[in-house]
């Protein structure tokens, strides 16, 4: 079976996508607000009647709970201060997380190695469990891991449209990177990372 790729802007994307080591340029601001729009952005509120209302957003989620938070770990960022924020997505803002060394846990966060304490901003990807099992019981943990990567899959790509260099990483240290970020590690833990580099060589947007 010969399989049609297709010639639009998406499937260019996808074509080009690669992991790559070399993610140690300086980002721009501005892609690292887009990146995170195409990670964690809402698109819009869903109203049905007069119940509750849902924000929708870039990456499916089991039961449109969202269970995964997104903290960044800015090393190299151009016009942003070396730091470890929570994205609010609600808020569209970044909350500083007092205390955490960005570089502690760029390096030791990641068993020190290169790739990572090179790297211009790490994406964590953290679970809080309960807002999936509460709903799905045992099942929400799997929830959550899909869930991870559905993000983690938007981070890639848009960083592929960008032209910037991105690499998926689970090799972390589990315990140390709860400590920084003052999570218990086990009603929240971080479960994925995305590791981003500046542009290297211009983007693929026709």
């Amino acid at each position: 079976m010969l399989l049609n790729q297709g010639q639009g802007e998406f499937d260019r994307v996808l074509a080009s996508r690669r992991s790559s080591r070399d993610v140690g340029k300086r980002i721009q601001l501005s892609d690292l607000s887009a990146l995170i729009w195409a990670g964690a952005g809402i698109t819009g509120i869903l109203q049905e009647g007069d119940g509750p209302s849902f924000a929708l957003r870039t990456a499916p989620s089991g039961g449109g709970l969202y269970p995964i938070d997104l903290y960044v770990v800015a090393t190299d960022v151009e016009d942003l201060a070396r730091a470890v924020y929570y994205f609010h997505p609600f808020k569209e803002e970044f909350q500083v997380v007092q205390h955490a060394n960005p570089l502690d846990v760029s390096k030791a966060g990641f068993f020190h190695q290169t790739l990572a304490a090179q790297a211009a901003v790490i994406f964590l990807l953290v679970a809080n469990f309960g807002r999936a099992t509460w709903k799905y019981g045992e099942r929400g943990y799997r929830l959550c891991l899909l869930d991870a990567g559905h993000l983690a899959e938007n981070l890639v790509l848009k960083a592929t449209e960008l032209g910037c260099s991105s690499v998926p990483v689970a090799g972390f240290h589990d315990d140390l990177l709860a400590s920084h970020l003052g999570i218990d590690g086990v009603t929240e833990a971080v479960v994925h990372s995305v590791l981003v580099g500046g542009r290297h060589g211009g983007d693929l947007r026709i």
